[in-house]
């Protein structure tokens, strides 16, 4: 069975007071919050939420959710709970042996038609919603992304792939962070085992698995090492091993085309810093992003201090060197980033032209980051990524910085070219 456009269609008022009935007229502790208030709460972020319709106007929903809207699953799942009990209470020899509901997709196990068409029928007697239905197909049925087949005494899964299934996902060469492609292979391969009741069938959706990521740019090896990795947890001895202890660092970064670099300089900054005190934990950084144009869509009017040099984007910076001989004739070093200057600061420490010409010619200086910051200036801003890298092209060729002259030269000999290759 399956409810239609259940999250448009539930009853927003009514379902705040059966909210309400739940939370504050149940033997359970009483909420925190007062429930005029939470009532309130309730209705501004569900009927005061404004929307631009295809015409161009505003508009406010007045009644129903909105999709996407985080309140949306709360919301369907305290009205179809609520709308359940009522029924079965009032029409018990109406509950079929199998009812399990996802949401707004119902399975439900019944001797015939009629007795489904009786039980939707009833349900339409106590709400507005409209229901649908759909029989078994030689003993198949499709739930959601499972297809149950009947035997005369059990129920066997597999994964379902719909007839129109063309077999594309996120490409291996796509511009994402490398966790995002492996998390790709890891979702198709768990859900072979999670979704597959019997071996063959494993065998059978890690074998279409397989092609497919294959299909899409991924390397075999790779796919074959996740699946090994989900084949020995299924089948590892002792199953009562203590989990890793780990301690989490989280770290909310923007996605840029810089990322693999950003994500690099942080590992080893953890890495060569941080240590834990007890020696069975282990640091474990995750790194998650956000898009900029999310906050910009919220809110326009920025009321914090004036953005800092190091955390400009988009810009053209030079650095200077006036170190040992360097003070007669500095030595300097042109680039731009799409990041903050900070984080490209941060990149040149780990390794870059300006750290290799440090470690060459001043190993008696530490090189530090106070060093790096206190003698690099913004020359140019340029949101166009374009227009950017072509004003960092002027720049190098106007000023003619020895740092990235002898770092072309370098890049030049043969010996520099089989490694660039190599890479």
């Amino acid at each position: 069975m399956d409810v239609e456009s259940l999250f448009t269609n539930v009853p927003v008022d009514e379902t705040i007071n059966i909210i309400c009935d739940k939370l504050y007229r149940s033997d359970d502790a009483p909420f925190a919050i007062a429930e005029d208030c939470l009532c309130h709460l309730l209705r501004a972020c569900t009927k005061e939420v404004p929307f631009y319709g295809p015409d161009g106007n505003m508009y406010t929903q007045i009644d129903g959710v909105a999709m996407g809207s985080p309140l949306g699953v709360l919301f369907t799942n305290f009205y179809m709970g609520t709308l359940e009990e009522k029924v079965f209470s009032l029409h018990p020899e109406l509950k079929p042996p199998i009812y399990a509901r996802y949401i707004d997709d119902i399975f439900i196990n019944t001797n015939s038609e009629a007795n489904v068409l009786q039980l939707i029928q009833t349900f339409r007697n106590h709400t507005s919603l409209n229901f649908t239905h759909k029989l078994e197909n030689n003993k198949q049925l499709p739930f959601l992304d499972i297809l149950v087949q009947r035997s005369t005494t059990s129920f066997t899964t597999e994964v379902y792939v719909k007839s129109t299934n063309l077999g594309f996902c996120l490409n291996a060469a796509s511009e994402c962070p490398e966790k995002y492609r492996r998390s790709v292979i890891n979702s198709f391969v768990k859900q072979a085992f999670t979704h597959s009741s019997s071996w063959p069938t494993v065998h059978k959706e890690l074998t279409r698995v397989s092609q497919m990521l294959a299909n899409n740019g991924y390397k075999k090896e790779e796919i074959d090492e996740i699946i090994r990795r989900h084949m020995n947890y299924h089948f590892r001895a002792d199953e009562k091993q203590d989990p890793q202890q780990e301690i989490h660092l989280y770290n909310k970064n923007f996605m840029t085309s810089a990322y693999s670099m950003e994500e690099t300089a942080l590992k080893k900054i953890i890495h060569n810093n941080v240590k834990t005190v007890d020696p069975n934990f282990q640091i474990k950084l995750i790194i998650y992003y956000k898009s900029k144009r999310t906050s910009s869509l919220v809110l326009k009017n920025n009321c914090h201090p004036p953005t800092t040099a190091l955390q400009e984007v988009n810009v053209v910076y030079q650095y200077t060197c006036n170190h040992g001989d360097c003070s007669r004739r500095p030595s300097t070093y042109i680039g731009s980033t799409i990041t903050t200057l900070s984080k490209r600061i941060t990149a040149h420490l780990q390794d870059s032209a300006i750290k290799k010409h440090h470690v060459t010619n001043h190993a008696d200086i530490n090189f530090t980051r106070k060093i790096v910051e206190e003698n690099t200036v913004t020359l140019h801003k340029e949101p166009n990524k374009a227009r950017l890298r072509m004003t960092e092209a002027v720049y190098i060729h106007t000023k003619t910085p020895s740092i990235n002259i002898q770092l072309i030269h370098e890049s030049s000999l043969p010996s520099s070219r089989r490694q660039n290759d190599t890479r």
